[in-house]
């Protein structure tokens, strides 16, 4: 089992990277393994925020955890696939710990 090499804080990091089909013409095409979002509630909650024009989940990343590539992180949190699902004005969205990490007591 090969597992990809991103940084461990992107959306596909220990995923399979070793995984392949071959097409009845014979061509291999070879894939990562696929990832399932976990559910919303298994994140808690440390800040909603409210989406004005123009925002783009990089940068509302960026606000929050200090890295635009953290923005999976807020499309987990709120079940979304897509950042561009999140990026609607007047949209509130949940802002969280990663999964598994409990919300600090005081900020």
């Amino acid at each position: 089992m090969t597992i990809a090499t991103m940084p461990s804080n992107r959306r596909y990091a220990n995923l399979r990277s070793d995984l392949s089909y071959k097409t009845k013409s014979g061509v291999e095409i070879k894939y990562l393994e696929r990832r399932i979002i976990p559910p919303p509630e298994r994140f808690a909650t440390l800040y909603l925020y409210t989406v004005v024009d123009r925002d783009r989940l990089d940068n509302v990343a960026y606000q929050f955890y200090r890295d635009p590539g953290m923005y999976w992180l807020i499309c987990d949190a709120n079940a979304a696939q897509r950042p561009e699902e999140l990026e609607v004005p007047g949209r509130v969205v949940r802002i969280s710990m990663p999964e598994g990490l409990a919300a600090p007591t005081e900020f």
